[in-house]
């Protein structure tokens, strides 16, 4: 090798280092930038709230919908619904669901409670719609 290809091989050398520092420090971020998304994402209690609360005509019994706040956006939110009968302190957990709307906040639009008597039974009909999906209705029967 003559003094030419040997100054050629160092100065390459030098670069490849160089690049290699670099590569090293951007893929360093970016694992502690997706490290840090993992446990904010996934590792994070979301933020239940109450949507809204329904009582029956007679007043015996009360269904109360929650909501799941959605860790990110345009994440369709988790719903929860309970009811609970006059007198009692504890619910009753019932089914959950999820309204995806397309990344606007959830209004009183997009559920509503209706009651229905039928003797001695209450029919609570929760009706819920998003954006992104078709209209839901579930049928609660409660007696008396």
């Amino acid at each position: 090798m003559n003094r030419s290809q040997v100054e050629k091989s160092e100065t390459f050398m030098k670069h490849l280092g160089k690049w290699f520092i670099l590569l090293w420090f951007i893929s360093l971020s970016l694992i502690s930038v997706f490290s840090f998304l993992l446990v904010l994402f996934f590792f994070t209690e979301p933020e239940i709230e109450v949507f809204t609360t329904s009582v029956s005509p007679s007043g015996k019994w009360e269904l109360t919908v929650e909501t799941a706040l959605p860790s990110a956006a345009f994440a369709p939110q988790e719903m929860f619904v309970y009811v609970k009968k006059k007198g009692n302190y504890f619910r009753k957990f019932l089914i959950n669901f999820e309204i995806a709307n397309d990344g606007a906040s959830l209004t009183q639009d997009n559920c509503n409670v209706i009651w229905k008597n039928k003797k001695s039974i209450e029919i609570a009909i929760l009706r819920c719609i998003g954006e992104e999906q078709n209209y839901m209705e579930y049928t609660i029967k409660l007696e008396n």
